[in-house]
C-alpha cells in the first residue's frame, strides 16, 4: 500500500489502534495528522511517528472540529483517509441508562 502524498486524519491517535494506524499510515508514505485531548500523549507520539503532525482537540467540540480542518486545510489544501477512532468512555450507570432507552434488557 503506498499513501506517499496523501493526507490522512487519524483521530484519538496518541495512542492504542488509532497510534498503530497512524504509524501504518506513516511507513506507507502519508502525510499523518493525529488528534488527542491529551497535550503530552499526543506530543509524545508525534515524536515517535515519522511525518506526524499532532492536534490538541477533543473531538465533542464542533469548534475543536472545525479548526482541525481548517489547519489541515490550510497546511495541505486537502483531506484524503479520516479513521474515527476517538472513543469515550461514559460512566457505568450512564451506558446502562442510554442501552435501557434503547431497548436493551440487563
Amino acid at each position: 500500500m503506498k499513501l506517499s502524498g496523501k493526507v490522512a486524519l487519524v483521530t484519538g491517535g496518541s495512542r492504542g489502534i488509532g497510534f498503530a494506524t497512524a504509524k501504518i499510515l506513516s511507513e506507507n508514505g502519508a502525510i499523518v495528522i493525529i488528534t488527542s485531548k491529551n497535550q503530552e500523549r499526543l506530543e509524545k507520539s508525534t515524536l515517535e511517528i515519522p511525518n506526524t503532525i499532532g492536534i490538541a482537540a477533543d473531538i465533542r467540540n464542533t469548534n475543536d472540529v472545525k479548526n482541525v480542518m481548517k489547519e489541515i486545510i490550510e497546511k495541505f489544501g486537502k483531506l484524503d483517509i479520516l479513521v474515527n477512532n476517538a472513543g469515550i468512555f461514559p460512566k457505568i450507570k450512564n451506558y446502562m441508562k442510554l442501552m435501557k432507552m434503547n431497548g436493551m434488557k440487563f
